[in-house]
């Protein structure tokens, strides 16, 4: 019985030692647990500030490291809202913005949009519509000045005149669809670092002796126009940090369009473009102007020269065509 007895008391002995390490693993020191917060559920939310923005559940602030959402807007007055409830901010830090369902080409609307625009931002207007940006312009809208970038709408194909003249926080630009840019569109933007337009054919003659389409856009230093066939007058007239080019589409540069750039290297395709008069001037030493095929392309230089009318200018000149170089040597 006695044997019995101290049996009994080893296999409680036991048990307790397993109850106890089974509650161990199963529940953590507090120093070593990792609580997750349940969501909130608010059903004082109403189904407009719901879908005023589909992704604005962060705010920027000390914790900008956590804001990696954009929100998407529909309207001016969400973007108002929205900006407003922002702190501060640079042209260096700017907030970025989806727009969608808005037609810039109305100019009521980009007028109300544009007034919206309280903080620097990056606006994204890639789901917008409109062929056209309305004929609406920095001395009509102040807050224009905190444009930092710009993706236009995929719908959009002209940018027409003076539209972003004087814009100096404008940092980058990019349209898909763009084919055609009018004279002035980004004058004196001295910000402008970057552009991309990968559909765009024309960049139209500007309207006085020292403004094109980018004259003046001294940050200047990218360039992406694949197809680009017809360069106006004075197009980047002291655009004095551009100093590479690619233009193997080009077939027209007009008449001082590079003056005051600090190009270095210029390269076209297999087709001569007409030059216009004093392309490169000011600029020294001129620039290596590269070619596919460098013995081709003089053959067709000179067939070219010659069916010239007399009298009639020309950049070609003697001291431009030894610029030329087979694009093997670049």
């Amino acid at each position: 019985m006695k044997y019995f007895f101290h049996l009994a008391i080893i296999l409680l002995s036991l048990c307790a030692l397993a109850c106890d390490d089974n509650i161990s693993t199963q529940t953590p020191l507090p120093s070593q647990s990792h609580p997750v917060p349940e969501k909130q559920n608010n059903s004082d939310t109403t189904d407009s500030e719901q879908n005023s923005s589909s992704t604005t559940n962060n705010v920027p602030g000390e914790d900008s490291e956590n804001y990696s959402v954009i929100p998407t807007l529909d309207s001016a007055t969400a973007l108002l809202d929205y900006l407003n409830s922002l702190p501060q901010n640079t042209s260096l830090t700017p907030y970025t913005v989806k727009l969608i369902n808005i037609d810039i080409s109305k100019k009521d609307i980009l007028h109300s949009l544009y007034s919206s625009l309280v903080r620097f931002v990056s606006l994204d207007l890639s789901e917008c519509s409109g062929l056209d940006i309305a004929n609406t312009a920095i001395k009509d809208n102040p807050n224009m000045i905190n444009i930092v970038s710009i993706i236009f709408p995929k719908t959009l194909t002209t940018i027409g005149p003076d539209r972003f003249f004087e814009c100096t926080n404008l940092l980058t630009v990019e349209g898909s669809q763009v084919t055609t840019i009018s004279s002035n569109a980004f004058v004196k933007c001295t910000a402008l670092k970057s552009t991309r337009f990968p559909e765009l054919t024309d960049l139209k003659q500007g309207s006085s002796t020292t403004r094109g389409v980018f004259s003046n856009c001294y940050s200047l230093e990218t360039l992406y126009m694949p197809k680009l066939k017809n360069i106006g007058d004075f197009a980047f007239y002291d655009c004095s940090s551009l100093k590479t080019l690619e233009l193997p589409s080009v077939e027209f540069i007009g008449k001082r369009v590079f003056k005051g750039s600090i190009l270095t290297s210029l390269t076209l395709g297999e087709t001569v473009p007409a030059l216009g008069e004093a392309v490169f001037e000011n600029i020294d030493p001129l620039p290596n102007i590269y070619v596919p095929n460098i013995n081709a392309y003089l053959a067709n230089l000179n067939s070219y020269l010659g069916k010239l009318k007399e009298g009639e200018i020309t950049g070609w000149t003697d001291s431009v065509k030894a610029l030329i170089k087979d694009l093997s040597l670049q």
